[in-house]
């Protein structure tokens, strides 16, 4: 058979990886990584959403060698796939951040980092073998906070800053809230008043990088989007959480 050799066999799917982490996580690690807001809907809709797509093969194509090569960022990169912000990652794995940097550098990937990583953003960096890395940048209410982030990765050398825009506020999970689960930072409360208006000139001010904005899901948005000069935007709903 023409396969490539699996590195490993009992892990061939999203779903294998999904009941692995369910078996050897506590709990309360997986529900944070696994699940969503309230009933889960917007959740299973964006897995559901995916699943709508297919691939229209053609056949009688030489396909020994294929180059899916791609820019981002001013930087050539192995596939037009970028690995997205998950934060709190050494819940899964003790060296949570510093391993997906890793195993983005080796496969020439590039990351965006959450700012709820539990590993310092210049250790990332310094892993990333100089794959072009972005700053994940939730909206806080400590401005002074967010700037101190950016500049820390300006000077990291990460490529652009990802706003977040899909997540004012925290969803209710239910089974954090049974657990009596808390993840993140006491210093990073969300900001729910902040504007475009207001946000992308002050954003413009501190730093001369990409500004993203990571949350977008109407067209109206991305016409907003536009109007305001951003550099690109990230369809999302912050995973249904």
């Amino acid at each position: 058979m023409n396969r490539e050799e699996e590195k490993d066999a009992t892990i061939l799917r999203i779903r294998d990886l999904k009941e692995a982490a369910r078996r050897n996580l506590p709990k309360t690690y997986a529900d944070f990584h696994d699940e969503g807001a309230m009933d889960l809907i917007a959740l299973h809709d964006n897995e559901e959403a995916y699943n709508r797509y297919k691939i229209r093969p053609h056949t009688l194509v030489n396909v020994e060698n294929i180059d899916m090569s791609s820019e981002f960022l001013g930087s050539k990169v192995a596939l037009p796939i970028t690995v997205g912000p998950t934060g709190m990652q050494r819940l899964a794995h003790p060296d949570g951040e510093l391993a997906v940097s890793r195993a983005a550098a080796r496969k020439n990937l590039a990351m965006v980092l959450a700012t709820h990583s539990t590993v310092g953003l210049e250790e990332v960096a310094m892993q990333g073998n100089g794959n072009p890395y972005s700053i994940h940048l939730l909206m806080l209410k400590d401005r002074a906070l967010m700037a101190n982030m950016i500049r820390r990765a300006e000077e990291a050398g990460y490529k652009a800053v990802f706003l977040s825009a899909d997540c004012p506020r925290l969803g209710k999970r239910i089974n954090e809230g049974r657990e009596e689960f808390f993840g993140g930072d006491t210093d990073m409360q969300f900001g729910a008043s902040i504007e475009w208006h207001t946000i992308i000139p002050w954003i413009r001010q501190i730093t001369s990088l990409p500004l993203w904005i990571k949350g977008v899901s109407t067209v109206e948005d991305v016409e907003l989007a536009i109007k305001h000069g951003v550099d690109g935007v990230l369809i999302s709903n912050h995973g249904g959480r």
